[in-house]
């Protein structure tokens, strides 16, 4: 059997070779830098180009670049579809160097470029000596010591083979699966016969030859007509949806993310553009918004997607934050900003998931949000992560602190795992980055670990984090996966709403467990710790968010004059709400995103400040003017917290006095100078407000420069 699986490796190499013909290099290409101003359409004036030679390498730290290229269709791509494919050098994807491109052909925004997305579609009916204008708007960056371009810009135009290109997806999707399985597996058997059937009409003697093409028309009919139309149907579905993550900040600042959604979301439209049965799922709309702001071109095609209900705007929340150290109001508020954009600015159905598939671990508070929310499903991947305990289950009720519970299912997308293979051993860790072949639908099942409860599971495919999301490859794949080829099971197009539907009609109820409390990853430590600044300035900027809302609210019952600054305030929270993405909050992201984060948690608190104090001059004088008619000396005092509370305060004459203050809002009460009612006799401190010492009726207390005491006299007894 190795040399029937050798030879049909062997040809479909060859195969794919032939994807491409006729390749001609494109040898005149300009450079000039950038900056971070992106537009939808290009114009070449005003840049200062030079010549780039073809091995030449390019790059800096957080630096872009224009390509341009003039080119024209030779005469023997004449009626060919022709495509000009760019190759860069670069080969790891989760390197910040990664080339991240857009593409303009005419000066028009048309296509976005990285290491898995290669290729421009100059025209489907090339015409020879038809020119385009192709510029480029790239971008590169290490983020790490000095920096020196280690990519190329290696431009050319080639004939992409249609007939060479099917067959190799035809070909690859059973030989993959059937390869998989152990050699005297009868399904590895029957897939590989088919194959040798097939390759056996290939005439390869003149690989590229009119003859090899018409060839492999007649070898793709004969393994469809034999193997793919005759399949039985696999009782196990893997749903699968597109599907794009997308830190908002990590190794990048925001600034750049701004920029990998709108790649991402171009790459992504321009494949539903050609593949018609796609479906692609984004959370986020923070992003949205982004995209909104810098792309109005894209933002409007993704809305037209949305309604005809191919593009699943999903998720529940502005964004995918941090669970552990965000407080419950702020939860709530992810979930009312994001479902309001989701709803009123894309058009989208009511949200029904909360989509978390990265977040490094989940309050057990939330079970009890979401269902008081209306969002009865909950997804994520994360906890497939654990270090050490491996999550027991897939697919369960999870119960809250009081005891809501919400259905949870944990994507478990993997490669298969062959028998025998001590490579996987101890590692159970499953991935929201799908690549949508064989190996990982059949890994998906396998991994699965309650086949009991169902046999509806879930993945989501696409590469994150400015790799562009799906792949032609990818959809390529998932055309033939759904047909139940060898033993993978069946592939199909689904939303997340949809499998959640499908997943709570059709399972077993009776078997469903329950996982009480909070779901605790075993991974990313110092999740509490690391940053504190960051997490100090969170809290703080929580707690000013309310009481400036608290006030504001308070002024505008009171003073029908007084104007609610609600835009001022959402810019407030959604500024918040973005800081607490889970990379940031956390504290797992580089230097500058936190240089940003320090930067837009002081624009919250002048804000707030400014806020509070047009509210409370507003309160003050609807208070005091009752008081005043009086002939009375008062002063308010202002307490945010939901309990009554009892505290020194301050007054104008500088005298301190106890004071109860009722819950939520304001209490007036009269101020006083001596007496009873007055704390301090003496109180010194400094400017920085180190106390120094103080005298009451009872103690005199004195402080070193740590504000530690070191003196305590009581004032009755006379002694220390």
């Amino acid at each position: 059997m190795d040399t029937v699986r050798n030879r049909i490796k062997a040809v479909l190499e060859a195969v794919e070779q032939m994807i491409y013909s006729d390749r001609q290099p494109v040898i005149s290409v300009k450079i000039a830098k950038a900056d971070y101003h992106f537009e939808e359409e290009f114009h070449r004036e005003g840049k200062d180009f030079r010549d780039f030679g073809r091995n030449e390498t390019w790059g800096e730290l957080d630096q872009h670049y224009f390509f341009l290229a003039d080119v024209a269709i030779p005469e023997q791509m004449e009626g060919h579809t022709v495509r000009a494919v760019l190759n860069t050098g670069a080969t790891d994807i989760w390197n910040t160097d990664n080339p991240q491109i857009m593409a303009y052909v005419n000066g028009r925004f048309a296509a976005t470029l990285d290491m898995n997305h290669q290729f421009i579609i100059l025209s489907e009916h090339a015409k020879a000596g038809e020119t385009y204008e192709l510029a480029f708007y790239a971008y590169s960056s290490a983020y790490a010591g000095t920096f020196t371009g280690t990519n190329f810009f290696r431009l050319e135009l080639a004939v992409y083979r249609e007939e060479a290109a099917g067959l190799y997806y035809d070909m690859q999707a059973v030989y993959e699966a059937a390869d998989l399985l152990p050699e005297d597996n009868l399904s590895r058997i029957e897939g590989f016969k088919a194959l040798e059937r097939c390759i056996n009409l290939l005439d390869l003697r003149r690989p590229g030859s009119a003859e090899c093409f018409e060839s492999m028309k007649m070898a793709a009919q004969e393994l469809e007509g034999t193997y793919y139309a005759d399949r039985r149907p696999n009782p196990v579905t893997v749903h699968s949806i597109g599907h794009t993550h997308i830190d908002v900040a990590w190794k990048w600042p925001l600034r750049q993310t701004r920029q990998k959604a709108v790649r991402s979301f171009e790459t992504v439209l321009n494949l539903m553009d050609r593949y018609p049965e796609y479906r692609f799922m984004s959370s986020q709309p923070q992003l949205y918004e982004f995209v909104k702001e810098d792309a109005p071109g894209v933002f409007a095609r993704i809305r037209e997607r949305i309604k005809e209900g191919r593009w699943e705007a999903e998720g529940a929340m502005w964004l995918e934050p941090d669970c552990n150290i965000s407080s419950g109001e702020s939860l709530i508020r992810h979930i009312i900003y994001g479902r309001r954009f989701f709803e009123q600015e894309l058009g989208a159905e009511k949200n029904e998931v909360l989509w978390l598939p990265d977040v490094f671990g989940y309050s057990a508070a939330l079970p009890q949000i979401l269902q008081k929310s209306g969002i009865p499903y909950f997804m994520t991947t994360k906890i497939g992560w654990n270090e050490f305990n491996r999550f027991p289950h897939d697919t369960f009720l999870w119960k809250g602190i009081d005891g809501t519970e919400v259905l949870t299912h944990l994507i478990s997308t993997r490669n298969y795992q062959k028998p025998g293979d001590l490579k996987m051993v101890g590692n159970h860790s499953t991935t929201y980055n799908g690549l949508q072949n064989a190996s990982q639908l059949m890994g998906t099942w396998q991994r699965y670990q309650d086949k009991d409860v169902s046999t509806e599971v879930l993945t989501c495919y696409g590469y994150g984090d400015g790799g562009g999301g799906p792949t032609e490859e990818m959809l390529e794949q998932s055309r033939r996966l759904e047909h139940s080829i060898v033993e993978c099971p069946a592939a199909r197009q689904t939303g997340v709403k949809e499998f959640f539907h499908i997943l709570e009609d059709k399972m077993d109820k009776k078997r469903l467990a329950v996982w009480d409390g909070e779901l605790y990853l075993e991974f990313h430590r110092g999740t509490y710790t690391s940053m504190a600044q960051n997490k100090k300035y969170n809290r703080k900027a929580e707690f000013k968010n309310g009481e400036t809302e608290l006030y504001a609210a308070m002024a505008s019952l009171l003073d029908q004059k007084y104007l609610y600054p609600q835009e001022q305030l959402e810019h407030s929270w959604k500024l918040l709400l973005l800081n607490q993405f889970h990379d940031i909050l956390p504290g797992s992201s580089i230097k500058e995103v936190y240089e940003d984060s320090a930067a837009q948690y002081e624009e919250i608190f002048a804000a707030d400040e400014e806020m509070m104090k047009t509210a409370k001059k507003s309160i003050r004088e609807k208070l005091f003017r009752y008081r005043a008619e009086k002939n009375e000396e008062v002063c308010a005092v202002w307490n945010p917290l939901s309990f009554a509370r009892t505290a020194l305060i301050r007054n104008a004459e500088g005298s301190w006095q106890k004071i109860t203050a009722g819950p939520s809002g304001v209490t007036v009460c009269r101020a006083v100078s001596s007496g009873k009612d007055n704390c301090f006799t003496e109180l010194v401190m400094e400017e920085n407000g180190r106390p120094v010492s103080f005298k009451t009726p009872y103690f005199t207390v004195r402080f070193d420069a740590n504000a530690e005491i070191t003196s305590l006299v009581d004032i009755r007894e006379d002694r220390e």
